[in-house]
């Protein structure tokens, strides 16, 4: 006699797996890159202009939620990456010994670009909880140097998680206009006016889909703009750990 129950212990299965190790199947069958509506936005860089003009882009899977914000002020410019973890077992990986790899994967600090770091390690604003690293950034065919400050902040540790990574964080970089000076006080101001929000997120399901908008994500990327981007994006920091037993570095 056929066995009825097979289908749902296959189903049962593959969820046990998702919430203890990411089951590859599912978390590839529903990801994907669009525009976010402002309502639903995660993160608010400080700007004068643009915060209009520019639609945030998220990717989003059933493991990982990232947006991509940024913002202009007449020749100076921001940029940032917001992640947010789904599911249990999903920890990120947001170390801020490794904010200066990071910076050096946005487009504008690339392509032959110089950065000078004038501090020797990321530092801690204590008001905000965010590190920061400052330096000057020259670009080919620039006349001067920007004053630019790198930013990450993490938030929401787990608990189950043997490293105790954080679930939710940012990172990005603010840049002057060439010549223009960045003080101290100014970099305390700036980040004390980044804001962030924890709108809902769609439940995930077998079979979801996932918006997929091909121009979201040249924009996110750099194809658009060569002056704007993450050319990694979404350049996924989500490492998953087992609920329970040893942990053998994340995957």
């Amino acid at each position: 006699m056929r066995d009825r129950s097979l289908p749902w212990r296959v189903l049962a299965l593959c969820v046990v797996m998702f919430a203890s190790s990411g089951c590859a199947f599912i978390r590839g069958s529903a990801a994907g890159t669009a525009f976010v509506e402002r309502d639903q936005q995660h993160l608010r860089l400080p700007s004068a202009e643009d915060a209009l003009a520019f639609r945030p882009i998220a990717y989003l899977s059933p493991y990982t939620y990232v947006e991509y914000a940024r913002a202009r002020s007449g020749d100076g410019r921001s940029e940032a990456l917001l992640y947010r973890t789904r599911g249990l077992g999903t920890a990120l990986d947001l170390d801020p010994r490794h904010l200066n790899a990071f910076t050096r994967q946005w487009v504008f600090n690339s392509g032959g670009a110089t950065l000078t770091w004038q501090q020797p390690r990321p530092a801690r604003f204590a008001p905000t909880g965010i590190h920061y690293r400052r330096y000057q950034l020259h670009r080919p065919g620039e006349a001067g140097s920007r004053d630019c400050v790198a930013f990450l902040k993490r938030w929401d540790f787990q608990s189950l998680d043997p490293l105790h990574r954080p679930g939710r964080g940012y990172f990005g970089y603010t840049c002057r206009p060439p010549g223009v000076a960045l003080t101290t006080a100014d970099v305390a101001a700036y980040l004390q006016r980044i804001e962030t929000a924890t709108p809902s997120l769609p439940d995930f399901y077998i079979g979801q889909r996932v918006p997929r908008d091909p121009q979201a994500l040249a924009q996110a990327r750099g194809q658009a703009d060569v002056r704007w981007g993450i050319t990694a994006f979404p350049y996924d920091r989500t490492r998953h750990y087992p609920l329970g037993g040893s942990h053998n570095g994340g995957s």
